[in-house]
């Protein structure tokens, strides 16, 4: 039944913060890419406020992109063709930057998550999952982190990377400079 809607999809964009949470939607983009033989956009925004950390998101999101790589190449097997996964890193209010970049590259589909917010608490703090669904021109697949959520192996990987490396050196910094203080 898929097979007749190759035409249809070519891309897929997966929006990824570096939360458990945004990782939750690789499985399913995964499945998708590997049975229609898809591309893969794993999509990270930098807000204004963490540009300076826009080396540590790089480097998470072409770990992802390798990680998934693997998963879809088992689809592809079988087919004796090669995964296709595309590593990006914008800056901006991620909701926008989502939606421009997905105009601009032809985005076929985009699979993301919700934390499901509802009521004032959703109205106030904004979702960018609610943006997608009103503006985006290309179908929109939304993973409620309500549901179960398959086993993925790239879960919390940028808090494993912030633990294992950047934390240490935070701290050794802070440290530094409250010594010479006294």
């Amino acid at each position: 039944m898929l097979e007749g809607n190759k035409e249809m999809y070519e891309r897929i964009l997966v929006p990824l913060d570096g939360s458990k949470l945004a990782e939750a939607a690789l499985p399913y983009a995964e499945e998708l890419a590997g049975m229609l033989n898809l591309e893969v956009v794993l999509l990270g925004v930098c807000e204004p406020a963490q540009r300076e950390f826009s080396h540590m998101y790089q480097l998470y999101i072409e770990q992802i992109a390798e990680l998934v790589k693997q998963h879809v190449g088992e689809y592809y097997k079988k087919e004796g063709a090669e995964a296709k996964v595309k590593p990006i890193i914008t800056f901006g209010e991620p909701a926008e930057e989502i939606i421009s970049y997905s105009g601009k590259n032809d985005i076929s589909l985009v699979v993301a998550t919700t934390h499901a917010r509802s009521g004032i608490r959703g109205w106030v703090m904004g979702s960018v999952a609610n943006r997608l669904l009103r503006e985006m021109r290309a179908p929109v697949v939304i993973i409620r982190s309500m549901a179960p959520q398959p086993e993925v192996g790239t879960r919390g990987l940028l808090s494993k990377f912030w633990f294992r490396w950047m934390a240490p050196r935070l701290a050794r910094h802070l440290f530094r400079g409250w010594r010479d203080w006294l």
